[in-house]
């Protein structure tokens, strides 16, 4: 849905939905493999979704977000931190 967004307006908003998506699931102690594999997919589009992204904010809401995913339980911190050298080499 990120990839069809029309406007930076849209975008935001489909952000923070996903925003209080991960907030709901902030509380769980550990994630099914169909949820880690909904996460690295989700990760993955907004990688793709922050190098297409020209507004700061939404570029900001990205970066939040791809952290806020390494914050759950079970993430890969290491590939967040390529993630974000990927993200800043560009």
């Amino acid at each position: 849905m990120l990839d069809k967004s029309g406007n930076s307006n849209d975008s935001m908003s489909l952000l923070l939905r996903i925003a209080d998506a991960l907030a709901d699931n902030a509380n769980a102690e550990e994630n099914t493999v169909l949820q880690q594999d909904d996460l690295n997919d989700t990760l993955r589009r907004l990688s793709d979704h922050f190098e297409h992204e020209k507004e700061s904010a939404a570029r900001a809401k990205t970066l939040c977000l791809i952290g806020a995913i390494g914050c759950l339980p079970g993430q890969d911190h290491q590939v967040l931190f390529l993630i974000y050298i990927q993200l800043f080499g560009n």
